[in-house]
């Protein structure tokens, strides 16, 4: 463990990093033309370079707490053995070992590019030999919630929300929008990227009696088109939220559709989305689940409720590899959905009727 370091992780920010470190991150992303090569970099995803500069500005601010942050040294310089080893052992204090493998990978791939000669086979191996020793930090049951539990805590939020709608409009805006952010996902759990991605007219559409979700392929972490459909029950839902609380987010901001507001009428990003909700089910659960363990959760209820259905959890998560294929080839999408949907609503009304 390095003795010059101590306290929580925080990231540069591209505009923070050394002016040499910019310069090739931004030539290793240039797209090619009719005359030049395209960066080693031009064909990744947007969440890729997201993740990319995020994970190596934690290295780079590493550096810099250590005082070890040398502008002029190149990517491969900066990332020896020795300096590799070091961060490892700071970062691995407060992070899971799958953590520190995905930040120690991002690194490999940012000398990759940015110093193309470099021999960074030695890294990746450090990365691999890091996520196989990887565990769990929590057993993943502390990260689930059935979908009655989580149904009953929107209904509660929701109702409160609209008991407000006159008296306290901009408090009622933030309870209905939490609430029925639990329910959508509960009912079609999205990546957070694609939860904060719902934009009216755009990748959210009315739908006869039902509101459609759609992604075009290179918006999907698996680069396959999706869609999905929230249960008629919903709808109501939304549209109360969409005509008459979305504008009390809104306020005077232009609306460009985005479906998840702030109180300031900015459109939500993921991680922020998550972070509300996991607080949010902590205060009324116990349980502070963030956005991707809903994902968790519909799988484990389909297990447990419906495990001969267990094939649809392919299609309801978005899944481009077959999960448990042998029992279902399902075609449509909107089949897997309401396969779930129902079985979801099947047990709300039975757990609302044990209750009553």
């Amino acid at each position: 463990m390095s003795d010059n370091f101590s306290g929580s992780f925080s990231s540069l920010k591209v505009h923070d990093w050394p002016e040499r470190d910019r310069t090739l991150w931004l030539e290793a992303r240039r797209q090619g033309g009719f005359l030049d090569d395209a960066g080693p970099a031009a064909d990744w995803r947007p969440s890729t370079v997201v993740t990319a500069e995020y994970h190596y500005g934690t290295f780079l601010w590493w550096l810099r707490e250590r005082d070890s942050l040398d502008a002029n040294a190149t990517s491969e310089a900066r990332a020896s053995l020795d300096t590799i080893r070091a961060f490892i052992d700071d970062y691995a204090r407060d992070h899971a070992a799958s953590s520190v493998a995905a930040v120690v990978r991002v690194i490999a791939d940012m000398v990759r590019v940015t110093a193309t000669d470099a021999d960074v086979r030695w890294i990746y191996e450090a990365a691999r030999r890091l996520k196989r020793k990887a565990t769990p930090v929590k057993p993943l049951s502390h990260r689930m919630c059935p979908a009655a539990d989580l149904a009953a805590v929107a209904d509660a939020l929701m109702e409160r929300g609209e008991a407000l709608l006159e008296d306290d409009p901009a408090r009622s805006a933030l309870l209905f929008r939490d609430g029925l952010l639990i329910l959508t996902e509960t009912c079609l759990p999205l990546r957070r990227k694609n939860c904060a991605g719902l934009r009216l007219g755009h990748t959210l559409f009315p739908d006869e009696d039902r509101y459609r979700v759609a992604f075009p392929a290179d918006a999907m972490k698996n680069g396959h088109p999706f869609e999905g459909w929230y249960p008629v029950w919903l709808t109501s839902k939304l549209d109360l939220y969409i005509e008459t609380v979305r504008p009390n987010l809104l306020g005077c901001v232009p609306d460009e559709g985005w479906l998840w507001l702030g109180r300031r009428g900015e459109p939500l990003q993921g991680a922020t989305i998550s972070s509300r909700l996991r607080e949010v089910l902590r205060q009324t659960l116990g349980v502070p689940l963030s956005l991707h363990a809903f994902r968790h959760s519909a799988t484990t209820d389909i297990a447990i409720h419906a495990p001969a259905e267990i094939g649809i959890a392919r299609s309801v998560l978005g899944h481009a590899s077959p999960l448990s294929a042998r029992f279902y080839d399902l075609s449509s999408n909107m089949e897997a959905s309401a396969r779930y949907q129902k079985m979801m609503s099947d047990m709300i009304r039975e757990n609302a009727g044990q209750t009553e």
